[in-house]
C-alpha cells in the first residue's frame, strides 16, 4: 500500500457508533469485512501477528455491529487482548457481567495507556488523568448510566475512543506499524 493511500476499512474506522450498545448491522460494510477476514493483509501491509489481525478484523466487524461474526475471531485469540475485545464485544452486546469477566482476565493492558495518552493529548490541564484507561471501569459507567439521556453523549465519545485507541493499538501489534489513514 502506498503511503497516499488509505487501507480498505477507513470509512468503517471513521464511521461512528450509532449507539452504545449494538444496533442494526451496517450492511455497506459486510462485503468488505467479508474481503478482511479472508484476507487479513487488506489491514494495511504484511501481517506480523496473525492473532491480532484476527482481534483487528474482529473489532471491525464490532464497529459495523455485526456481533457474531466479532465474537467468533475473539473467542479464538487466547490472549489478554483477546480477552479485552471479548469484553468491548460483550458491553456493545448489553451483557456487562459477562464483559466484566473477561476485563478481569486483561488487567491494566498495554492498551489503556494509549487511550490515557490521547485523551491527555485532547484535554486540558485540570483534566488530565494520570492512570491509564480502565476498561471495565468504563463498563460499570455505560451499565449505571446508560439510559441518562444527559450523559449518553459523553459515552458515546468516550466509547469511540476507546475503540479507535484500542484498536490502532491492536493494528500496530498485528502489522509492525500502523498505515496511513486519511
Amino acid at each position: 500500500m502506498s503511503d497516499s493511500q488509505s487501507p480498505l476499512w477507513s470509512p468503517l474506522f471513521h464511521d461512528s457508533f450509532s449507539d452504545l450498545e449494538l444496533s442494526n448491522p451496517r450492511i455497506q460494510f459486510r462485503d468488505l469485512l467479508g474481503k478482511l477476514e479472508s484476507n487479513p493483509e487488506l489491514l494495511g501491509g504484511k501481517i506480523v501477528d496473525r492473532q491480532m489481525a484476527n482481534c483487528c478484523v474482529g473489532a471491525l466487524w464490532l464497529k459495523a455491529d455485526y456481533f457474531e461474526q466479532a465474537h467468533a475471531l475473539f473467542q479464538d485469540v487466547q490472549t489478554s487482548t483477546g480477552s479485552l475485545w471479548h469484553g468491548i464485544s460483550h458491553r456493545r452486546e448489553g451483557d456487562y457481567g459477562n464483559a466484566s469477566y473477561w476485563f478481569a482476565r486483561c488487567p491494566n493492558h498495554p492498551a489503556g495507556k494509549e487511550i490515557q495518552m490521547y485523551q491527555n493529548e485532547n484535554q486540558t490541564h485540570s483534566e488530565k488523568t494520570p492512570t491509564a484507561w480502565n476498561y471495565d471501569d468504563f463498563n460499570r459507567l455505560v451499565k449505571k448510566t446508560r439510559n441518562s439521556p444527559r450523559i449518553v453523549e459523553e459515552l458515546m465519545r468516550l466509547q469511540e475512543t476507546e475503540w479507535r485507541q484500542t484498536f490502532l493499538w491492536t493494528l500496530q501489534k498485528a502489522l509492525g506499524e500502523i498505515p496511513v489513514l486519511n
